[in-house]
């Protein structure tokens, strides 16, 4: 049957807000960006000599202490410059002066999403030290001595109103203890809350200013990698991977979107024109953990969980190398992490201990190529694909082992990510970035072996798997892709004060492929009067895409007292059925972004902002895999067989007295009880040889397992 296409309002949150701000060091709280992409940061600065006048027409020179690409610029009337579209780093900004004045400065940091504002006062032509520190990091490209002429003033980024923190993970590392963890690093963001542990895709999400953890959006090198299909959690990158780690908490400018509660974008490292390698292994060993207290089903001391022999044991190497394949034009980075995670525990009224282990390693490897000065070439690939093998072994009503593991669950998740990204300066005032990127997702959790019919029981007065039971999951091969299409391009132009535009388009064509059922057919479960049966089949391919237009413009006023970020983002969104038919369209999902900031003092050290926003979130692919699919669940009731009844079981095992099973482990059946009978031929109770045509076919399963 035909679908008529059903157009609604998508969920959204308007946000309004007033803060202040005040520069920071390493750890960079509020302002995080003004008007900067997910991968860049900028340099912004105004000369003027010992006088206080400013120096109209000084060359300005920026040069990369690491990869040693350079720039040069030319500073306006007022003394101002600007280098835009950079990668993290650390930069060399010398400035001369056409009288003799000179500034030399080889201490400038750059953090993707934040603008580095600077005032410098030259001296005329003669060497001094600058008021500022240089650090160490400044010479990484070549050593040596630093020479500092000038005088340097780091102010407030006024065009910013965005709340949160832009971090440099390297330098962090070797101050503070944090978890070596993405939500480790978020937590670190002021307004951000630890989730909910028990969500299957994400076991320590972050919750951003009150928003559910199904509410964020989360960027690699541009790449969006947030989970698409429930919007819980996300692909991850080990910690050694990131350089730098950008959290938004509020006010975004209208090239943020897909989200609600907040927003993270992560920098992976680069080469350098220096060889490194090096590794870094953690190890958390079981006895350092602390155990959870034992749980009970009721105060008659009947174990619900058992805690006591918990065990939860990882080891983690990284090893890396990085350097120059061309000095200062063609660089590599690679990472190579084993990893080995093991984890038992015991669920008594399950049925089972649980034995969890994992070896499969993570990768990942960036290129960088500037074929000329100004234009950057960059290339990032990675792979979090991850298996983990469960055995499941039954255990008594002391949570001890009583025998062998009846079956062993193989459960891969992740997948492999690449990211091609283009970016030019191709005037002072113009910058263009291009963006392609793949975002890979595997959901296969599996049983191996002869799949046996789950078997449960609440005879014993409490739900139980009863001996004899399957490996109780219901078995899935699914798969999420997304492929993302993105241009941006940034505007300088002075007219009615400075401005600064920045305006792009992004689309995401998201695909999921959906492949779920019961193992061995059904679920059976015995009830005191009748024995239960459930069946479960979802099978399909499902699209979405999700289009958006932005544009904003960050306008400096009376002298650079006042800036104005006005922004407007325009969201779209579409999900298909199973059959291909569009049943949500979204259309012109118009989201203002207005801030503004003020200087309080003229100094450019104490600012006020004033933020308001409307966000919107686009719908989950698990909709269109529920709800626009060919998802079928039957539940059928049965009598027992002549000669079995509910009533007399055995005590150990919750299993009525006689009852038999056939070849596959299915109880052998009576006849339908009234109102049970399913309507669909091919679903209802049949032999062992028709249940098993519900199952994936072997040599489908493999097909699905080598098409990813």
């Amino acid at each position: 049957m035909k679908k008529s296409i059903l157009r609604a309002s998508s969920a959204l949150r308007a946000v309004a807000f007033i803060g202040a701000g005040a520069t920071t060091a390493f750890i960079a709280a509020t302002p995080a960006a003004a008007q900067q992409d997910y991968t860049r940061g900028s340099i912004e600065g105004r000369v003027t000599n010992e006088a206080g006048q400013p120096l109209s027409g000084a060359t300005v020179t920026l040069r990369s202490n690491e990869q040693g690409f350079g720039r040069t610029v030319t500073a306006g009337a007022d003394g101002r410059f600007q280098f835009n579209q950079l990668p993290t780093g650390s930069y060399t900004v010398t400035i001369r002066g056409s009288a003799g004045e000179i500034v030399n400065d080889p201490a400038v940091n750059v953090v993707a999403g934040k603008s580095s504002n600077f005032e410098y006062t030259a001296v005329a032509g003669n060497t001094g030290a600058v008021e500022g520190e240089a650090t160490p990091e400044a010479t990484a490209g070549g050593g040596g001595s630093i020479v500092v002429t000038g005088r340097r003033r780091q102010v407030n980024d006024l065009g910013s109103t965005t709340t949160g923190l832009s971090i440099d993970v390297a330098r962090l590392v070797e101050n503070v203890p944090v978890p070596r963890t993405q939500s480790g690093l978020i937590l670190l963001a002021p307004g951000t809350n630890s989730g909910d542990a028990q969500f299957a895709d994400c076991t320590d999400c972050v919750s951003f200013g009150g928003a559910t953890i199904a509410e964020n959006s989360y960027y690699v090198n541009g790449l969006n990698t947030t989970n698409f299909r429930t919007m819980v959690g996300n692909s991850l990158v080990p910690f050694e991977f990131y350089r730098t780690f950008d959290v938004r908490t509020g006010g975004w400018t209208a090239e943020f979107g897909r989200a609600l509660g907040g927003v993270t974008s992560a920098v992976t490292k680069s080469g350098s024109n220096n060889f490194e390698t090096g590794a870094v292994i953690t190890y958390n060993p079981s006895w350092g953990y602390s155990h959870a207290p034992n749980t009970f089903l009721n105060t008659n001391g009947d174990l619900k969980q058992r805690n006591d022999n918990d065990f939860d044991e990882n080891v983690t190497a990284n090893f890396y190398a990085s350097g120059a394949i061309i000095r200062d034009r063609l660089f590599f980075y690679g990472l190579f992490s084993p990893r080995y995670d093991r984890q038992d525990d015991t669920s008594v009224s399950g049925g089972f201990r649980f034995k969890s282990k994992s070896t499969t390693p993570f990768y990942g490897f960036k290129l960088d190529a500037i074929p000329i000065d100004g234009h950057r070439l960059e290339g990032t690939m990675w792979s979090d694909d991850r298996t983990i093998y469960t055995d499941y072994l039954p255990v008594d009503s002391d949570g001890v082992v009583t025998g062998a593991s009846i079956g062993r669950e193989k459960n891969r998740i992740g997948g492999k990510n690449w990211i091609g990204q283009y970016t030019g300066q191709f005037t002072d005032f113009f910058t263009l970035s291009l963006l392609y990127g793949r975002n890979n997702y595997r959901r296969q959790d599996v049983v191996s072996g002869s799949p046996v019919p789950i078997l449960q029981s609440t005879l014993l007065g409490t739900l139980t798997t009863a001996p004899g039971s399957g490996v109780p999951i219901a078995p899935t091969d699914g798969k999420d892709r997304r492929t993302v299409y993105r241009a941006d391009a940034d505007v300088y132009v002075n007219a009615l004060g400075r401005h600064h535009f920045r305006f792009g388009v992004d689309q995401e064509n998201l695909e999921s492929e959906e492949n779920t059922f019961y193992t061995g057919d059904r679920i059976y479960r015995f009830t005191p009067t009748y024995i239960r049966t459930r069946t479960y089949l979802n099978q399909g391919g499902f699209e979405s895409k999700q289009r958006a237009y932005y544009i904003q413009d960050s306008w400096d006023l009376f002298n650079e007292r006042l800036n104005l970020n006005l922004g407007l983002r325009n969201d779209n969104y579409k999900n298909y059925s199973i059959e291909g038919i569009k049943f949500i369209e979204m259309k012109n999902q118009w989201a203002p972004r207005l801030g503004a900031s003020f200087d309080v003092f003229g100094d450019k050290n104490t600012k006020i902002n004033a933020f308001y926003g409307k966000y919107y979130l686009g719908v989950p692919t698990n909709t269109n895999i529920r709800l626009g699919g060919a998802e079928t669940f039957y539940e059928q009731r049965f009598n027992y067989a002549t000669g079995v009844s509910g009533a007399v079981f055995d005590p150990e095992t919750g299993i009525p007295i006689g009852q038999g099973f056939d070849n596959n482990g299915a109880p052998l059946l009576g006849t339908v009880r009234a109102g049970s009978a399913c309507p669909r031929s091919d679903l209802a109770q049949a032999p062992p040889a028709r249940r098993s045509s519900l199952m994936v076919p072997q040599d489908r399963l493999t097909r699905l397992l080598l098409k990813i």
